[in-house]
């Protein structure tokens, strides 16, 4: 797992073609748009004529084989190769420490299958923060008795 801006910094550095696209789209009008259609041909069409101009439009010549192996390098640190395991239906004390002190704010937590009809395994993204402040909101719920605001 990574984030989308880890995946443009790491790809950029390897690929100076990539490098040129992200710098061409941060600094040409118009500008970036929240409208998914617009923005998608801004961005296919800056691609279009970046390949154009550095490629003679031959797309084939930037193609790269990806492996994990190269996906790992060219990603580093920036990689989440590991996610907190779940085979129980609660979580431990344990794994929700490691959720609030993780260095991510989206949690990869691989939840094991307890059923014989669940898939081996599951995939979820935890939001750190929101999770903490859940976390917190039920501990106050449950741990501080209520005092009415004079």
């Amino acid at each position: 797992m990574a984030s989308p801006a880890a995946l443009v910094d790491g790809l950029a550095a390897a690929f100076p073609l990539l490098d040129e696209f992200g710098r061409r789209l941060r600094t040409q009008e118009p500008k970036a748009t929240a409208d998914t259609e617009r923005e998608t041909d801004r961005q296919v069409n800056t691609w279009n004529a970046l390949v154009t101009e550095k490629l003679a439009g031959n797309e084939r010549d930037a193609k790269v084989g990806v492996r994990a192996q190269l996906l790992a390098q060219w990603l580093g640190e920036r990689l989440v190769s590991r996610c907190i395991q779940v085979d129980t239906e609660d979580l431990t004390m344990a794994q929700v420490q490691q959720i609030v002190d993780s260095l991510l704010p989206d949690v990869p937590v691989e939840r094991r299958g307890r059923k014989a009809a669940s898939p081996a395994y599951e995939l979820q993204l935890v939001d750190r923060d929101a999770f903490a402040l859940e976390l917190a909101r039920e501990w106050v719920r449950a741990g501080i008795p209520r005092t009415p605001v004079l």
